[in-house]
Formats: structure tokens, sequence, C-alpha cells
């Protein structure tokens, strides 16, 4: 017996070329294409019938959709939104039976549903919807040639229970990462106490961008050239939308309802949540006992912080990046595949990520620095900003160096005081060395001003005294010496005649400006010991 669509679909051919003008088809010809298709005269008359009704069906009724079944009753798309609308597919054969004759039997009615497209047919019965079609679908595997063509952002509710600072009931933590796709680096990721904004987003890709130095001093990071996420209200906000364009680099949104566009972040989702957090304490998604409850619940005062999750999840992320073998890159870390390609990165200016920082909101300099985070932070940039309000700016996680600026202006960056190094000492300590000289010489000038006035007022006899302002300023670093003496009176043979107390007037000044100057010295005085006036003063 034929089976084969085709040979079937060549025979009724046959037959209807052979057709009398008024369309009959006559005896002799079935009987021989029966013969030689090796089947019964009934069979070629029920072909031929069964592919006129087919052809004599409108196109709404026509079914449209993918069947393996080409012989018997076929379902039409009305037909499968009847089984789509019911509670099951006994009682869509019950409505459809009630009020089409032509329905066949139970058992055929399903053998002919079995033959439709399998993903159609998951999603329409049992109430699969889409993640039964996912299932049920092929999928083109993409390929990434090199690192930073494309990257993969998500994010994920952690299933942990963990404290949050100041609060009493545990909660779950969000996390958001990015990896690259040719190397599956993880090249950021940003945990957050509550569900990830927009924020968030421009910050955990601002990290990915600005990049770091692996253990071995390699550089990771660069603008990538695309980057795919979800249809999240996160990743589509105008903040991300203008950052890409800033950027130059292309935001993608994957369809609704298909992870496997992304599957390569979503299969690193799975992984940190079975080796990593999976073993945790407060462990949601943990083993259960024979009642349904969570085995690895802990007390309500055991559960872990949220900071001390945090710093575990990044050190993992760290050594997934150096020491884990990919099965997907024959073995090989993400680190040794990074090494391993020489396409070039590309680079933005640290300038260029400061709007996707995080902003904290307005501090105070104080005299130890910027303190944020219980972290006291300096440089020489802001010296000058000690007792003013600054706004700074910082990445996730990061509490080595935070941006500070002053009403819009970058001012400097500010790195932690514990972890300066010789060279940030020196430029502090330079900066408060030229603040002091400064400082002094605007003094040293503003005595002389008044002594010349005092002079002024003695040899005019003038009631009153001509303002500060009035006198000409000079530069002691440029200016002539004997032009200095002539200025301080020390060489004007005229001056002899001034009274006695009108001296000790002029030398009750230099003591005070000694006095205003060993206190500015003091002032001055390096919190290690280094007494920075002293050092200018005996230079």
């Amino acid at each position: 017996m034929i089976t084969s669509t085709h040979r079937r679909k060549a025979v009724v051919a046959l037959a209807k070329s052979q057709a009398a003008p008024d369309g009959t088809i006559p005896d002799a010809a079935i009987a021989r294409l029966a013969g030689d298709a090796r089947v019964a005269r009934r069979t070629i008359r029920r072909w031929i019938a069964e592919a006129d009704a087919v052809a004599a069906q409108p196109d709404a009724e026509r079914p449209a959709i993918a069947c393996t079944r080409q012989r018997g009753w076929v379902p039409t798309e009305r037909h499968l939104a009847v089984v789509a609308g019911s509670f099951n597919v006994a009682e869509a054969h019950r409505d459809l039976k009630a009020t089409d004759p032509t329905i066949p039997s139970y058992p055929t009615f399903r053998r002919a549903l079995l033959a439709v497209d399998g993903g159609i047919g998951a999603a329409i019965t049992r109430r699969g919807g889409a993640p039964a079609l996912i299932n049920k679908r092929m999928y083109l595997t993409v390929t990434v040639a090199r690192r930073n063509q494309r990257w993969a952002m998500d994010s994920q509710e952690i299933p942990v229970r963990v404290l949050a600072p100041r609060e009493t009931e545990p909660r779950k933590y969000w996390q958001t990462t990015a990896i690259d796709e040719a190397t599956r680096m993880v090249m950021a990721t940003v945990i957050t106490k509550d569900r990830p904004n927009s924020a968030d987003v421009a910050a955990c890709i601002a990290t990915g961008i600005r990049g770091g130095n692996a253990p071995d001093g390699t550089f990771v990071g660069g603008v990538p050239d695309q980057i795919v996420w979800d249809n999240a209200r996160e990743f589509l906000a105008d903040q991300i939308t203008e950052m890409a364009l800033a950027l130059a680099f292309t935001g993608t949104a994957v369809t609704p309802w298909a992870p496997y566009e992304k599957g390569k972040i979503e299969a690193w989702h799975k992984t940190i949540q079975s080796e990593f957090y999976g073993k945790l304490p407060g462990n949601s998604h943990g083993p259960r006992s024979f009642a349904n409850r969570e085995m690895w619940r802990p007390e309500h005062g055991n559960y872990l912080t949220g900071d001390l999750m945090t710093v575990h999840a990044l050190l993992w992320c760290e050594r997934y990046n150096v020491q884990r073998p990919h099965g997907s890159l024959m073995g090989r870390t993400p680190l040794e595949q990074w090494k391993s390609d020489p396409s070039p990165l590309r680079l933005v200016a640290p300038e260029a990520l400061y709007d996707a920082m995080l902003v904290e909101g307005r501090r105070k300099v104080g005299k130890a620095g910027i303190r944020f985070r219980n972290v006291d932070y300096v440089c020489a940039a802001v010296n000058h900003l000690v007792g003013r309000t600054v706004e700074i700016r910082y990445m996730p996680h990061d509490d080595l160096h935070v941006e500070v600026f002053l009403d819009g202006e970058h001012q400097g960056t500010a790195f932690a005081a514990g972890r300066l190094t010789p060279e940030q000492r020196a430029d502090v300590m330079a900066t408060r060395r030229d603040q002091y000289v400064q400082a002094r010489q605007l003094l040293t000038e503003a005595g002389r001003l008044r002594q010349v006035r005092y002079e002024d007022a003695i040899v005019n006899g003038d009631a009153d005294l001509t303002p500060l302002s009035a006198h000409p300023a000079v530069d002691r670093r440029t200016a002539d010496p004997g032009a200095l003496i002539a200025l301080d009176g020390e060489a004007d043979p005229a001056e002899d005649d001034v009274a006695p107390a009108d001296h000790g007037a002029v030398l009750h000044d230099d003591a005070l400006d000694l006095a205003g100057d060993a206190a500015l010295l003091l002032s001055l005085s390096d919190d290690d010991g280094d007494d920075l006036g002293v050092a200018g003063g005996a230079a």
C-alpha cells in the first residue's frame, strides 16, 4: 500500500489529467492507476474525493498548519482554536461533534491532533502556551567570532534569603550580569537589594566597559558592538538608549518568551545557582523534606548578611573567569580564551562614563576627606574644597575610588585614604605645601600694605587712612630687592625721625605676622607627624 505523500499526489494528478470534458474520470483510467499503484479502485476514488474536498474549502477552513496526516480527517485552524479554548481535548471533541457531524470519532480526533505540528500541538493542549512551544522548537546556534562582538545581559532574583542592613526580616537580593558570549567572560555583575532599575543597568554596563586587570595583569574591558537583553523595563529605559547612542553600541531586545536568544547568560544563571547559591544557607531552591518544607531554612538569627553574600558572589565570579574550565571553550577558562583572542579593544575616556555612574548625593568635604560608606576618600584635586559640599559618583562594588563633582563640574578622582600609593600621597602633600606658600605670601603682602598705609598717614598727616587697594601690590617673588627695601621703609633716611612709638607699632605688626605664620605652620602639620610648614620654611 502506498504511504508516500508525493506518490499519492502524483496518482491524483494523473487521474485528473485523464478526466473527460465533463470532469468525470473513466473507470478504465481508475483501474489502470489502481493496478500501477497496487491499491483498490475505491482507494483511488477516495484520494480524488479528499483532494477535491480540500480544494473546495474556503481559505479560512483549509489546514494552514503543518500536519503529517495526509489521509482521512485533517483539523483546520477553527478546530484547533476550539481545542485551545477548551479545558481538555475530550471537551473540545464534544463541542465540535455537537455542531459539525463530519467530526470523526474521539480516537481518530486525537490521532489527527497528534499529527499536527508538535510545537503548536503542545501550545494548545494542556494549557501549555508559549513555554510548551519553546520546548518543541528547533534552535539555531549563534556563533560569535571575537571578543566584545556581543554581550548578553540579564537580571535574576538570587534564590537565597539574606538579612539586609538595618532590616530584621530576610529578603532576596537581585543580580544583574553582563557576559561576553565569545569568551564567556563575566564582564560585570551588580548585586542590588531591590529589583534593578535603569541606573543599576547603566552602572553595570559602564563597569564592564571601564574594565580592569585580571590577577595576571591582563586588561579585560572595552566597548562591545552589541548587547542583547530581554524586554524588562530597566533595559528598555531612555537612559540605556541614550547610553547606547553615546558609546556607539547596539542594544537589542530579544523576542518575548524566547530566552534561548540569549541562552548563554541563561545558562550562566543556572551555573551560579547550582555551583554557588545552591550551597548557601537560606537557599529557596534547595532540598525539601517529605512535607515539602525547606530543609536549609536556617533559624531567624542565622541568615547570611547581604554584604557577606555579595562579597562571596563577587569572589566566585572572579574564580569563574580565571580558574573554571568551560566545555564550550574546549576546556579553557574564560580568561585564557580572552587572552588568545587578538581582536583589538575599543576603549573610551573615563569622562564618557561619568553619566552612567551611580550618584550618592551630596557629601561634605572634611579634614579627613570625603566620608562615604565608612571610608575616607582623598585626592589633591579636592584639597581646596574642605568645608564645601560636593556630589560623588561611584561604580557598584568599587571601594577604591569615587568621582567628585561640584556644581556639575568634575573636580577629580578621590581614592580611599588607606590605600593611597606613594605617588598619590606625594601629590596631596605637594598641594598642601603650595597652599601654604600661597597663603603665606598673601599674608605677607597684607602686612606690607598695612605698614605702607600707616606710614602714609603719619608722614602726610592724613586723618583718614587710605584704602589698602589704593597702594600698588608687589610680587615679592619677582620684585627687585632694592624696591622691596624701599617699600618696606628700611633704606629711607627720612624715616629716622619717625617716633619710636611708631616703630614699635610696626614691630608689633611684624610680630603678629610671625605669630600668624606659626599658627599656619601648626595647622598644616601632616597627620603622620611630617610638619610640611617647617620643611617649607627651612627650605
